[in-house]
């Protein structure tokens, strides 16, 4: 049987000649290689999370605050961009809220230290919009989403109610949504009335 040598560093070892060598060769190289790859985490286990908040006329947010699993959370500034030091790395659930755009809860995986988040969030200018084309294109679902999103301030108004009439109209049918109808029709009127 012949034998080889391989050198390791300063130590010396012998492997026997053949694919049973190259075998055992190639599996101590595997194994060396999965155990530096499972362990290796570049910047440690915690890093800066960053990211920047934008609308969807892509104008950025200001004075919106973000928060990660209900403990850090910082104010994005005048360009939309927020940091968050000392986030570990894993999954985490992100949450923002402001003044004159939607909420949003995200879950991120977090593991690039390097990454920017970016986020568009709708103003609620814009998530009339939205809603408006939602029941254009009979999207009940997508509608109701959307006027649950926007905040009371929001849903105290005759607009909001107009719409959720027109929502649960289209969505119980002719028969049965007469009723809606005749609500939204009447809110409808008033809208129009409070204009003039």
């Amino acid at each position: 049987m012949n034998a080889h040598t391989l050198r390791v560093r300063k130590c010396t070892g012998r492997l026997p000649a053949g694919t049973a060598g190259q075998f055992a060769l190639g599996a101590m190289v595997l194994c060396v290689l999965c155990g530096c790859v499972s362990t290796f985490r570049p910047g440690g286990k915690k890093g800066e999370l960053q990211g920047m908040l934008y609308d969807f006329d892509n104008c950025p947010i200001a004075g919106y605050c973000v928060q990660v699993d209900e403990s850090v959370k910082t104010f994005t500034d005048i360009n939309g961009r927020f940091s968050l030091p000392g986030v570990a790395y894993g999954v985490h659930t992100v949450r923002g809220s402001g003044e004159k755009h939607l909420d949003f809860e995200q879950e991120y995986q977090f593991s690039d230290k390097t990454e920017i988040l970016h986020i568009r969030i709708p103003s609620y200018e814009t998530t009339w919009v939205l809603i408006d084309t939602a029941l254009e294109a009979r999207n009940i679902p997508e509608a109701q989403r959307l006027l649950a999103a926007l905040p009371n301030t929001e849903q105290d108004t005759l607009p909001w109610r107009l719409y959720h009439a027109i929502a649960c109209y289209l969505e119980a049918g002719p028969v049965e949504g007469d009723c809606w109808l005749e609500q939204a029709e009447r809110l409808s009127a008033s809208i129009g009335g409070k204009s003039r």
